[in-house]
């Protein structure tokens, strides 16, 4: 049987609205995803100054406390923005990550295979990084 071909839009919604329904109301993409062991990993992914660099203007604190501000944080964002996850929203606001712009078509289809259970092809173009 032949993958289904995606584009990148396709493939971000579909994989937005498995992890809004993964994730719940009250918690973010980013603590799921480090939970989990999915996606980037999320918070997880950071060592703690990389996580006080993108999180620092939520104040100082212990690591475990941060989390939790920046989890509060990606949650207010979401209702704010009516976005399914995290990565919605970074991905046009670009504050602590690039959002599903940090994701090739190759692992945007891995995603797809390992937490929708479809094997896919993604095709399209991922933007061009954002200028900092």
């Amino acid at each position: 049987m032949r993958p289904e071909v995606l584009t990148r839009d396709d493939a971000i919604l579909r994989l937005s609205k498995r992890l809004a329904a993964l994730a719940g109301p009250r918690k973010s993409t980013c603590r799921f995803a480090a939970e989990e062991n999915v996606l980037c990993r999320g918070f997880a992914r950071f060592s703690d100054d990389e996580i006080r660099q993108r999180y620092g203007f939520l104040g100082e604190a212990p690591r475990a406390e941060l989390e939790r501000r920046a989890d509060e944080w990606h949650v207010t964002r979401l209702e704010i923005e009516r976005a399914p996850t995290a990565c919605d929203v970074q991905q046009h606001f670009v504050e602590t990550c690039r959002g599903w712009n940090e994701f090739t078509n190759q692992e945007l289809a891995r995603f797809c295979r390992d937490i929708l259970g479809d094997r896919v092809v993604v095709i399209g173009h991922r933007p061009l990084p954002a200028v900092t």
